[in-house]
């Protein structure tokens, strides 16, 4: 994640000037271009199928937005970047959901508190416009491109649905991912942390608990992330790229993960300290 092309690589995105004066954001937004046309380069080069959530419309509420650069701007800027992003077969796929503050409330219940106050930044009262706001300028960009692209509401959760309609767009057949049941859950819940060899205390930890006869992954930053069994011991976390896989030896458990995703844990092996 570290060597993000796009977004982090080179000291970052947005980073060549400032986001409250047309110079700085002129330096920024020439410098974004150019880290697109490398990678659209390399693309080319390697062929096949590049994937790039979240490197699309992030800018509005990370930079644009939180700075002084006006709609219209955003809307050129938007304009320009998806004739460079047409050069690589562009396939746009959009999901919302119309009412923003009770998506948000519904993911609030799975996520967690910290997540929460992250978002509201612990106001009970936050009344999501800065995110609708987001929401609606996204729209707009998207309604503006002419290309290949697909617009899906989501908002009814029917996820089945919306993975064939993307499919479809993409012309792939839609194969759905088969899990195994899982016998004996409780043998893999409990608490399980991580100990840095140099360290006494403990630099990474995740909570695994079993509740309406679903396996979830607890850490302090979301709540319920659901374990989805592919083997005997081994399970894929919904919406996240990463396994984690158990060993056992006498009264003890392991986890060892594995995955693409900027994490601590991935890579490291954690043990279960009480259950």
């Amino acid at each position: 994640m570290e060597n993000h092309p796009i977004r982090w690589a080179n000291n970052g995105e947005f980073t060549a000037g400032d986001l409250d004066s047309p110079t700085g954001m002129a330096l920024n937004i020439a410098d974004y271009f150019s880290r697109w046309k490398a990678l659209i380069k390399f693309m080319q080069t390697k062929g096949g199928v590049f994937v790039l959530d979240g490197c699309f419309d992030q800018n509005i509420i990370r930079y644009f937005l939180p700075g002084t650069y006006p709609i219209n701007k955003i809307i050129e800027f938007y304009d320009e970047y998806m004739e460079i992003l047409k050069t690589a077969n562009l396939h746009l796929i959009h999901l919302y959901r119309l009412d923003v503050p009770a998506s948000f409330k519904k993911a609030f219940a799975v996520r967690g508190k910290k997540w929460e106050r992250i978002i509201t930044d612990g106001n009970e009262d936050y009344n999501f416009d800065y995110i609708s706001e987001y929401q609606t300028l996204s729209r707009k960009i998207v309604d503006n491109y002419v290309g290949n692209k697909l617009c899906i509401d989501t908002s009814d959760d029917d996820w089945e649905t919306y993975l064939n309609k993307i499919c479809g767009f993409l012309e792939l057949d839609y194969h759905k991912r088969q899990y195994l049941p899982t016998s004996q859950p409780e043998k893999y819940t409990g608490y399980f942390e991580y100990k840095d060899a140099e360290s006494t205390e403990s630099t990474e930890s995740v909570n695994i608990i079993y509740e309406e006869n679903e396996l979830f992954c607890s850490p302090d930053w979301f709540t319920h992330i659901k374990m989805n069994a592919i083997s005997e011991n081994e399970f894929e976390l919904s919406a996240f790229p990463m396994t984690f896989k158990y060993s056992f030896s006498k009264d003890d458990a392991y986890i060892t993960v594995s995955g693409n995703y900027d994490w601590g844990i991935v890579g490291k092996t954690l043990k279960r300290i009480k259950q």
